[in-house]
């Protein structure tokens, strides 16, 4: 509380009056005695004040924000010499002595328009930058809508593909009676859960997504006898948040143009976090020549894989893939920022 209230606009208020009646203060203390030296800060800071405030929040948004700048100049002179007089007339009143710099004169002294002048003019920068500094806000609130529309968008594309690709699954099995379609259709509902629930949020906690990844896994493999695949998770922080169903692209590839029933079939994955860097190595064996679109990114899913990375970690994700001796790589690395929560 005391940190915050510390840091907020009222407390740097606050310090730079008292920072000002502090040297008002010691300014005429030896000329007046503390006491009319006590009576002149609270007079001169108190008007002050009231030149400050009135021109941040009276003159510059009824004349400076509607483009009447001349009439906004203009103005700002009248208040500036009314205030200058005012002040003279005060000093009259105090018997100043001794230091001649502070004695009054007939005329318009140079310190009391010089102070009034420089109050206007820092107050109206400082309500201008807080201006500059709302509008780069709400542009970033903006910017921000935008990001979490599109990232909406893609992800609403992740879950028809998914479905679409687990439905050709459970036709294949439910055509050849296999007595395997019906532990995949309640594995599919647990997921279906998932992407209801969880896919929609912004962020997950990785061990959440890790346990999607495992059930995802134990659907597609459900399809074949004796399949090869092995999943390795080596995370030292499960709770740090994640963009959901990020890895799933990767993974369907490998499901898509991996053989497991064929001879030496494989799929091996690796999901790590250590530090700041997340990463998924996802290997799987492959034909000699497969499709075109194999060693690309090509298809919904990664093509949706590379718009999200580039919305949600921008500069700070690399994704590639090779092949090589029958076995496509694919490796994404993602630099997570500590402080990312939500």
């Amino acid at each position: 509380m005391i940190g915050s209230f510390l840091l907020s606009p009222r407390a740097s208020h606050g310090l730079v009056w008292l920072v000002a009646a502090t040297l008002s203060f010691s300014s005429f203390w030896m000329v007046l005695g503390w006491q009319n030296a006590l009576l002149k800060t609270t007079v001169n800071v108190g008007t002050l004040m009231g030149v400050a405030y009135g021109n941040m929040h009276g003159l510059l948004p009824s004349l400076f924000e509607k483009k009447r700048h001349t009439l906004y100049g203009l103005a700002v002179m009248a208040v500036a010499i009314v205030v200058t007089v005012l002040f003279i007339a005060i000093d009259r009143r105090f018997p100043f002595q001794g230091l001649a710099i502070v004695q009054i004169r007939p005329g318009f002294p140079a310190y009391n328009f010089v102070i009034t002048v420089s109050t206007l003019v820092m107050s109206t920068m400082y309500q201008l930058n807080k201006g500059v500094q709302r509008y780069q806000a709400v542009q970033q609130q903006l910017i921000n809508q935008q990001l979490n529309t599109e990232l909406d968008l893609l992800r609403t594309q992740i879950n028809p593909h998914f479905l679409f690709n687990t439905l050709n699954n459970l036709y294949t099995l439910a055509y050849l009676k296999s007595e395997r379609t019906a532990p995949m259709i309640s594995q599919l509902a647990e997921l279906m859960r998932y992407l209801l629930y969880q896919g929609r949020q912004p962020w997950v906690p990785l061990e959440k997504e890790v346990a999607f990844l495992r059930s995802y896994l134990d659907l597609y493999q459900l399809k074949h006898e004796n399949p090869q695949v092995s999943f390795r998770v080596d995370i030292d922080r499960p709770h740090h948040p994640v963009e959901p169903m990020l890895f799933i692209p990767l993974i369907e590839n490998c499901f898509k143009y991996c053989d497991l029933d064929a001879p030496g079939g494989f799929i091996d994955l690796h999901l790590q976090l250590a530090g700041p860097q997340l990463s998924l190595l996802a290997r799987n064996s492959c034909a000699p020549t497969p499709p075109q679109r194999q060693p690309g990114v090509g298809g919904v899913g990664l093509s949706n894989l590379g718009q999200r990375l580039a919305l949600r970690y921008p500069g700070r994700h690399q994704l590639q893939n090779r092949l090589e001796n029958g076995v496509f790589t694919a490796s994404l690395v993602i630099l997570l920022d500590q402080n990312e929560n939500s």
